[in-house]
């Protein structure tokens, strides 16, 4: 339906001779194919409106199709081209002034260095774009390079900041709403997890991602993937086939948000001072809550074992969320383990 809308918008915007018009429209068809994993198809649709944005003189359109051109080719495996994309974007975005495209640019030479194994290049390139990005407010973009550099500083062997920076990025794009790379952080941990001899855990986290990804669609970017599937393969080796299997089906039962907190819990390194809660004004049924979530438990579970209703459950919750200042059970999992509360 999506673009059989943007392939009427186009033939509006030829009739009207509005060539911005037509190369916007031309750049939402690809961003569809884009999603759907068609990288060829969008980056031909991308390629015909990065022309016209050319055609026309428009700077913030150029530097913009220059940016996902880079992406793609990236997708498609040509790291060479890639670059040769984002390093023009990035020019184009500093000649307009642009910060948010700037940064977003820096994400993208920093992936682009991580993928051909420059640890220190790419946490450069990350730590640069992070601090344009919370600068300038753009939290998507924050999010996306707190998940990255924290695989730059677990390859390096710190496990502790890696899971703090996961944790935070994780927590960023549950409060926006963002699906999509929460499935990219999840991916991350089970990486992380595996690599940390935890391999039932890789698994049934990967089991959780695997399910949303053939329900919505949206394949794991191939880059990601030639890291991805070799580890699948060595969980394997690891586990054996019975219990290969066995962990994948446990993890088809988790539900994608006690997933997420896993990810929080499983955070090393983390501060385990223990604080009563009487400085956030937390009562002693608010901090049994508080662990259950931690815990990982639903709704229903926490008022099974605390023998009181759901909904009483749900109240608690809501002044948990308050009294801490969040607004989800990530971010209150996250907070309670920085500050000892769990």
């Amino acid at each position: 339906m999506a673009r059989a809308f943007f392939e009427k918008c186009q033939v509006v915007g030829v009739q009207a001779g509005d060539l911005s018009y037509v190369a916007g429209s031309l750049m939402q068809r690809g961003h569809i194919f884009l999603m759907s994993g068609d990288y060829v198809s969008a980056a031909t649709l991308y390629e015909e409106g990065l022309a016209l944005r050319r055609q026309i003189g428009e700077p913030w359109g150029i530097a913009l199709a220059l940016m996902i051109l880079g992406r793609l080719a990236e997708a498609q495996m040509n790291i060479s081209l890639a670059r040769e994309y984002v390093e023009e974007s990035l020019a184009g975005f500093h000649e307009i002034s642009w910060d948010v495209g700037v940064g977003s640019a820096l994400s993208q030479l920093g992936n682009l260095a991580l993928h051909e194994g420059r640890l220190d290049d790419a946490g450069a390139r990350y730590t640069q774009s992070l601090a344009l990005q919370r600068e300038v407010g753009d939290r998507e973009g924050a999010g996306l390079s707190l998940l990255n550099l924290a695989r730059v500083v677990h390859a390096g062997g710190d496990r502790g900041r890696a899971h703090a920076l996961l944790t935070e990025a994780i927590t960023t794009f549950e409060d926006l709403g963002i699906s999509i790379h929460i499935m990219a952080c999840l991916e991350a941990f089970a990486e992380f997890t595996a690599h940390e001899s935890q391999p039932e855990l890789a698994l049934q986290i990967a089991a959780v991602v695997a399910i949303w990804r053939v329900a919505k669609n949206t394949p794991i970017h191939p880059v990601w993937a030639a890291r991805f599937d070799p580890l699948m393969t060595s969980l394997r080796q690891q586990l054996g086939n019975e219990g290969y299997v066995r962990a994948w089906e446990t993890g088809r039962t988790i539900p994608l948000e006690q997933a997420i907190v896993t990810v929080v819990s499983g955070v090393p390194g983390v501060s385990n001072n223990s604080t009563s809660g009487v400085e956030f004004g937390l009562t002693r049924r608010e901090l049994e809550i508080l662990q259950l979530l931690a815990d990982g438990l639903s709704n229903q579970e926490m008022a099974a074992q605390l023998y009181i209703s759901p909904r009483t459950t749900t109240t608690h919750i809501s002044n948990i969320f308050r009294k801490l200042g969040v607004s989800s059970r990530t971010a209150a999992v996250a907070f309670a383990r920085r500050s000892g509360l769990v």
